[in-house]
């Protein structure tokens, strides 16, 4: 991530500002952010997958590796363009996106693949937070979200500020399915005046 410069443009001194861009001072400003975060901020970032397919198609093999959806490609064919990420058909199957540090979030655009059949696209939950290990122990901020393989992509609000985003299937017993996106999409909350807040 890009950060801020030339720390005097914005009226802090040197000391005012961390190196990972977090203004120091009284708690509410403690909390905010410089300028300078992308406008995708999932774009490149990595991926962790609670397990990932594998299909054959055509004498094709195509793996739906998790870099598929933070890759800038809004294509939404699993064996055509760029690919889709895809998990094996499991309980509450999930993917796992790293910003790299705590970032404030205000919506989350989602595609999912339109060359399938398959279940799978509700209810989708979305949880961010520092907490790597589990999606569970993270702020649920939105549980809402119905993936639609015909009007794409799907819009979710999601305030909330972390390093992690969680996007969870929650589908348990018989009919479990696999988690499908071709690109997400994350854009930041803010910002007001030249600071973002988290």
């Amino acid at each position: 991530l890009l950060w801020v410069t030339s720390l005097v443009r914005f009226g802090c001194a040197r000391d005012d500002v961390s190196r990972d861009g977090l203004v120091a001072g009284n708690s509410s400003e403690a909390r905010r952010l410089t300028t300078g975060l992308p406008a995708n901020l999932a774009l490149f970032q990595d991926v962790l997958l609670s397990a990932t397919a594998t299909h054959s198609a055509m004498g094709l093999s195509q793996t739906g590796s998790g870099t598929y959806m933070v890759d800038g490609s809004r294509d939404t064919h699993f064996f055509i363009g760029s690919g889709c990420a895809e998990t094996t058909a499991m309980p509450d199957a999930w993917a796992r996106i790293d910003f790299g540090r705590e970032v404030p979030i205000a919506t989350v655009s989602l595609w999912t693949r339109s060359d399938s059949n398959v279940p799978g696209l509700q209810p989708v939950e979305l949880y961010v937070g520092n907490i790597k290990e589990t999606w569970r122990d993270n702020l649920l901020c939105n549980d809402q979200v119905t993936l639609d393989r015909q009007q794409q992509p799907t819009l979710a609000g999601c305030i909330a500020a972390g390093q992690y985003l969680w996007i969870v299937l929650r589908m348990q017993g018989t009919y479990v399915s696999p988690l499908s996106l071709c690109e997400v999409e994350v854009q930041a909350k803010g910002p007001k005046d030249t600071l973002h807040t988290l």
